[in-house]
């Protein structure tokens, strides 16, 4: 009889201790991000209270195969990551497609000081290049309401503190809030964009409409403003309260350690240093007079 008893209860305990299930979003440009990818999922697996499900979608082409990912730095775009995520990071579900092109009606062309209009078209497209990355990555979850939080990360991070665990529980995702990482860390502004944290409902309010809020910023300045200082605002004019998050996150290029698994262009003197997505750029715009 007791050890029958025993049994319920060790059970009733297992239930009680039934593990969070989470979906992370890994879109926008790949950068060869297959190494670092497998170390955040290899460090975010020692949780032993997360389920993860893994969904990737990325801008990539043949087309694209060593051409600049940034036009200010010597990382190109590397042969098709296929066979790479489906052996290696074996997602839940991941799309690679072409780069799509960016809708610039109506967006400002007053360019920032120090600017340029080149920078000015850069900063948008990427912007939105960005976004619309993520609402695709967001639609290949089949019943977002499965998980209790969803989590948008880039792929090129690594955790600087091997022994952090996130803190957070069933309880931190019931009310309207949002856990955006702590951008001092690694931007000196208050909120960073390179990850943030809520449940299924808020995540996807944020997805579906932050390119029609985010322009609408853009309008009302009168130029293109850094997503990291106006991503709380989006969140906010949805009715969610943003949160700054520590999470000891980096990005790859930044660090000797980490940044291995780019690959860099050999000719830093050569002419064709604009990025991958150059040919989609309106050069119209460039023309307009400021």
């Amino acid at each position: 009889m007791m050890k029958i008893l025993s049994e319920n209860i060790y059970k009733d305990l297992q239930v009680k201790k039934k593990k969070m299930k989470g979906a992370i979003l890994i879109s926008g440009a790949y950068k060869n991000a297959t190494v670092p990818i497998l170390e955040l999922l290899k460090w975010f697996r020692k949780h032993e209270n997360y389920e993860i499900d893994v969904f990737i979608h990325a801008w990539w082409d043949k087309s694209y195969v060593g051409k600049r990912y940034r036009h200010d730095h010597l990382s190109i775009v590397e042969e098709d990551p296929t066979q790479e995520i489906l052996e290696k990071i074996k997602p839940k579900r991941f799309l690679l497609e072409p780069q799509c092109r960016v809708d610039f009606t109506d967006l400002p062309f007053k360019v920032e000081a120090g600017g340029t209009p080149y920078l000015r078209e850069i900063a948008y497209f990427a912007i939105f290049s960005q976004m619309e990355s993520l609402k695709r990555c967001f639609n290949l979850v089949e019943n977002p309401d499965q998980y209790d939080f969803i989590m948008r990360l880039r792929g090129d991070l690594y955790i600087t503190e091997e022994s952090y665990r996130m803190q957070l529980t069933k309880e931190d995702f019931t009310a309207n809030n949002v856990y955006i990482s702590d951008g001092q860390f690694f931007t000196g502004w208050p909120f960073g964009d390179w990850t943030y944290v809520a449940r299924p409902k808020i995540m996807e309010l944020f997805i579906l409409h932050q390119e029609k809020i985010f322009r609408h910023i853009c309008k009302e300045l009168g130029y293109c403003p850094h997503i990291h200082i106006y991503m709380p605002t989006i969140f906010k004019m949805i009715g969610v309260n943003p949160i700054r998050w520590y999470i000891p996150l980096k990005i790859t290029r930044l660090s000797d350690k980490h940044s291995n698994h780019l690959l860099m262009d050999t000719n830093e003197n050569r002419e064709d240093k604009d990025p991958f997505f150059w040919d989609l750029i309106d050069k119209q715009r460039l023309e307009v007079p400021l």
